[in-house]
């Protein structure tokens, strides 16, 4: 076994194997990333939507809603605020 680890190693120096290696590691890394931007992306747009249509329709469940309805709900105490009282789904969605 002797010869063929020092043939293995001189073909390792002559063709820079470890250079080889870890540019192709480096490749891989990149690709990965870039694969985890581009979904997480994706991700955040379809969060986006799906705010924007449950703001739309909640908007559409209170145009219909008389006053006394909107006080008394729960549905409206139940709703993530910001501490001024504005919801930040929205906000949140987008960063």
């Amino acid at each position: 076994m002797g010869k063929a680890t020092q043939l293995l190693s001189r073909w390792s120096s002559r063709h820079e194997w470890q250079k080889r290696v870890a540019a192709w590691d480096a490749h891989q890394a990149q690709t990965i990333n870039a694969e985890v931007l581009a979904s997480t992306a994706e991700m955040r747009r379809r969060q986006v939507i799906q705010a924007l249509e449950l703001q739309s329709k909640a908007q559409k469940r209170l145009l219909k809603m008389s006053d006394a309805e909107i006080e008394g709900s729960q549905s409206l105490r139940a709703l993530p605020a910001n501490e001024d009282g504005s919801g930040d789904g929205e906000e949140r969605a987008r960063h």
